[in-house]
Protein backbone atom coordinates (compact mmCIF):
# COMPACT_ATOMS: atom_id res chain seq x y z
CA UNK A 1 0.00 0.00 0.00
CA UNK A 2 1.23 3.32 -1.06
CA UNK A 3 2.58 5.73 1.46
CA UNK A 4 -0.21 8.64 2.20
CA UNK A 5 1.06 12.74 2.76
CA UNK A 6 -1.44 14.90 3.44
CA UNK A 7 -0.05 18.48 2.27
CA UNK A 8 -1.50 21.80 4.09
CA UNK A 9 -0.33 24.41 2.17
CA UNK A 10 -1.84 27.33 -0.25
CA UNK A 11 0.69 28.03 -2.86
CA UNK A 12 -0.28 25.91 -5.81
CA UNK A 13 3.04 26.45 -7.45
CA UNK A 14 4.90 25.23 -4.88
CA UNK A 15 2.94 22.02 -4.15
CA UNK A 16 2.74 21.17 -7.85
CA UNK A 17 6.18 20.87 -8.61
CA UNK A 18 6.75 18.50 -5.71
CA UNK A 19 3.22 16.57 -5.78
CA UNK A 20 4.68 14.70 -9.21
CA UNK A 21 7.66 14.11 -8.10
CA UNK A 22 6.07 12.40 -4.89
CA UNK A 23 3.41 10.46 -7.16
CA UNK A 24 5.80 8.97 -9.50
CA UNK A 25 7.39 7.78 -6.03
CA UNK A 26 4.52 5.83 -5.05
CA UNK A 27 3.37 8.21 -2.73
CA UNK A 28 -0.04 9.08 -2.25
CA UNK A 29 -0.60 12.59 -1.69
CA UNK A 30 -3.86 14.85 -0.81
CA UNK A 31 -3.21 18.46 -1.13
CA UNK A 32 -5.60 20.89 1.06
CA UNK A 33 -4.91 24.37 0.96
CA UNK A 34 -6.94 24.90 3.83
CA UNK A 35 -7.54 24.77 7.98
CA UNK A 36 -10.68 23.29 7.51
CA UNK A 37 -9.67 21.13 4.65
CA UNK A 38 -6.99 19.85 6.49
CA UNK A 39 -8.59 19.06 9.87
CA UNK A 40 -11.41 17.07 8.33
CA UNK A 41 -9.07 14.99 6.80
CA UNK A 42 -6.52 14.33 9.91
CA UNK A 43 -9.58 13.49 11.86
CA UNK A 44 -10.83 11.25 9.17
CA UNK A 45 -7.44 8.83 8.37
CA UNK A 46 -3.97 8.37 8.93
CA UNK A 47 -1.26 10.19 6.96
CA UNK A 48 2.80 8.65 7.15
CA UNK A 49 3.77 12.36 6.66
CA UNK A 50 2.23 15.71 7.19
CA UNK A 51 3.50 18.19 5.61
CA UNK A 52 2.36 21.96 6.56
CA UNK A 53 3.36 25.60 5.49
CA UNK A 54 4.11 28.00 8.45
CA UNK A 55 2.02 30.52 7.27
CA UNK A 56 -1.57 29.35 7.61
CA UNK A 57 -3.79 31.75 5.19
CA UNK A 58 -6.93 31.65 7.39
CA UNK A 59 -7.52 34.31 10.06
CA UNK A 60 -8.14 31.75 12.55
CA UNK A 61 -8.42 27.92 13.08
CA UNK A 62 -12.53 28.55 12.53
CA UNK A 63 -12.66 30.57 9.97
CA UNK A 64 -11.54 30.90 6.45
CA UNK A 65 -9.65 34.25 5.26
CA UNK A 66 -6.67 35.15 3.72
CA UNK A 67 -4.46 37.66 4.99
CA UNK A 68 -2.78 40.97 4.07
CA UNK A 69 0.78 41.40 3.64
CA UNK A 70 1.06 43.12 6.68
CA UNK A 71 -0.53 40.54 8.76
CA UNK A 72 1.91 37.36 8.06
CA UNK A 73 3.01 37.37 11.81
CA UNK A 74 -0.55 36.32 12.67
CA UNK A 75 -0.36 33.90 9.78
CA UNK A 76 2.86 32.61 11.51
CA UNK A 77 1.34 32.12 14.86
CA UNK A 78 -1.71 30.00 13.43
CA UNK A 79 0.65 27.95 11.96
CA UNK A 80 2.39 27.21 15.28
CA UNK A 81 -1.30 27.37 16.39
CA UNK A 82 -2.28 24.28 14.50
CA UNK A 83 0.72 22.30 15.01
CA UNK A 84 0.37 22.22 18.28
CA UNK A 85 -3.48 21.74 18.33
CA UNK A 86 -2.66 18.32 16.30
CA UNK A 87 0.81 17.34 16.94
CA UNK A 88 -0.65 14.85 19.94
CA UNK A 89 -2.91 13.67 17.41
CA UNK A 90 -0.26 13.20 14.60
CA UNK A 91 2.25 11.59 17.20
CA UNK A 92 -0.61 8.87 18.21
CA UNK A 93 -1.22 7.99 14.51
CA UNK A 94 2.99 8.37 14.02
CA UNK A 95 2.65 10.50 11.51
CA UNK A 96 6.00 12.34 10.93
CA UNK A 97 5.19 16.39 10.34
CA UNK A 98 7.53 18.62 7.93
CA UNK A 99 7.29 22.15 8.37
CA UNK A 100 7.98 24.58 5.56
CA UNK A 101 8.13 28.05 5.11
CA UNK A 102 9.52 30.87 2.97
CA UNK A 103 11.80 32.87 4.73
CA UNK A 104 13.08 30.74 8.18
CA UNK A 105 13.95 33.23 11.14
CA UNK A 106 15.11 32.19 14.58
CA UNK A 107 12.06 33.49 16.28
CA UNK A 108 10.13 30.97 13.54
CA UNK A 109 12.45 28.24 14.18
CA UNK A 110 12.69 28.66 18.13
CA UNK A 111 9.02 28.74 18.55
CA UNK A 112 8.32 25.41 16.62
CA UNK A 113 11.31 23.71 18.31
CA UNK A 114 10.15 25.25 21.90
CA UNK A 115 6.69 23.47 20.82
CA UNK A 116 8.32 19.83 20.24
CA UNK A 117 9.07 19.61 16.82
CA UNK A 118 12.31 18.54 15.42
CA UNK A 119 14.68 21.11 14.58
CA UNK A 120 15.32 19.04 11.52
CA UNK A 121 11.72 18.49 10.54
CA UNK A 122 11.27 22.30 9.74
CA UNK A 123 12.93 23.42 6.56
CA UNK A 124 12.24 26.53 4.15
CA UNK A 125 11.14 25.90 0.61
CA UNK A 126 14.00 27.35 -0.96
CA UNK A 127 16.20 24.80 0.48
CA UNK A 128 13.75 22.41 -1.32
CA UNK A 129 13.26 24.38 -4.51
CA UNK A 130 15.69 21.21 -5.53
CA UNK A 131 13.24 18.02 -5.76
CA UNK A 132 15.86 15.59 -5.58
CA UNK A 133 16.59 17.41 -1.91
CA UNK A 134 12.97 17.50 -1.22
CA UNK A 135 12.70 13.75 -2.06
CA UNK A 136 15.87 12.44 0.28
CA UNK A 137 13.95 14.32 3.59
CA UNK A 138 10.74 12.66 2.45
CA UNK A 139 12.70 9.34 2.22
CA UNK A 140 14.20 10.14 5.22
CA UNK A 141 11.11 10.79 7.47
CA UNK A 142 8.60 8.23 5.99
CA UNK A 143 10.78 5.53 3.95
CA UNK A 144 9.81 5.23 0.08
CA UNK A 145 6.25 5.14 -1.29
CA UNK A 146 5.48 1.98 -1.33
Amino acid sequence: MAKKILWLDDDPAQVSSHLEILEDEGYSVKVVSSVTEAESLLKSDRYDLFIQDVMIPTKSLDEEKRFPPDKTDYGRKLGLSFYLKYKEKLQQDKTQILVLTQRIDWDIRDEFIKAGLPPEQLGTKFAFRDIEVFLIKVKGLIGSGI
